[in-house]
Parts: C-alpha cells; structure tokens; sequence
C-alpha cells in the first residue's frame, strides 16, 4: 500500500452534480449518493473557489477518487443515511468549493483534495 492509500481510512459520502443541474423549480440536482474513501479535517482556511472569489472552506477533504466542484460531501457512511436524503438540506452536508490532483512522483497515482 501506499502513503496517500494508507491515509484514506475514513468514509463520506459524495453526491456528484446531476447532468440536469435544476429541476423545474430551481433546486439544484444531484446524482445518487455514493460512498468515497477520504481522510476528512475540519479546518477552516481561505481558498480560491473554481470562479476565483475568495472563501472560507470548513474542510479539507482527502479523496480516493476525482470528485467534482459544485457536488456535496457528509462525513459519514452511506449506511448511516437514511434513503431519499436531500443533499440540499441534509445537516453536515457542505459543497465542495475547489478540488485539487497531484501526481506522485512516478505519475502512479494521485492526492486528490476537496475543499468544501
């Protein structure tokens, strides 16, 4: 195993933008949730969002896998919720603000970083 896969021991859940962002009422769409490795840390830090404004992210979340800004993540287990939860209501649910990949230095595999 490897440095960034050890550092994974975590789970959230993502649930990514929806091909049709809006529904006909204008709440924002996403795709069924879907459980990611992660190594979570609550820490608040500015950052340059994807539109380049200044913000404040609450967390900075280690991933296994490529999320997408705009998608939301929850510290918790798929199991732990309940079916049909709203990512736009759901408590603890914070939107990813900017992501970031690095390759390691063999371009093996990368350290993928939500901010949300």
């Amino acid at each position: 195993m490897s440095v960034i896969t050890d550092m994974l021991a975590q789970v959230a859940v993502y649930w990514a933008p929806a091909a049709v962002p809006f529904d006909e009422l204008g709440v924002r769409q996403y795709a069924a949730a879907v459980e990611v490795a992660c190594r979570w840390e609550n820490i608040a830090q500015e950052i340059v969002d994807a539109r380049g404004n200044a913000c404040t992210s609450q967390a900075t979340v280690y991933v296994d896998s490529d999320v997408e800004v705009g998608g939301r993540l929850k510290f918790c287990a798929l199991l732990d919720l309940d079916s049909g939860v709203d990512p736009n209501t759901e408590d603890g649910v914070l939107e990813i603000k900017q992501f970031a990949k690095t390759p390691n230095f063999d371009c093996t595999e990368y350290l993928r970083i939500a901010y949300a």
